[in-house]
């Protein structure tokens, strides 16, 4: 894992935990977001703070095509690389 990637795992993790008001050790990494209770409000709060820190604008149906932070990472990755790599590294 390089240095974006684990800088990224670590925040989609922290924030996931932060939401959803539990230890981080709780979250999953390859699992379906559904599995650890991200439910409408959650992806909308998740979406808002990820939109802010990182100065995107995603809207939560992509979670619809993600399905877990893994996913999400790699989503991000491709289509928002240059505002990850501003704000992490």
């Amino acid at each position: 894992m390089n240095e974006l990637d684990e800088a990224l795992s670590g925040y989609l993790v922290t924030l996931a935990a932060k939401v959803l008001k539990c230890s981080p050790d709780n979250i999953e990494w390859e699992s379906d977001v559904d599995e650890y209770g991200f439910e409408s409000m959650e992806v909308n709060q998740y979406c808002v703070d990820l939109n802010k820190f990182f100065s995107i604008k995603l809207t939560p149906v992509v979670f619809l095509e993600v399905n877990s932070l893994q996913g999400l990472s790699e989503y991000l990755k491709k289509h928002h690389f240059n505002s990850l790599e501003t704000t992490l590294l």
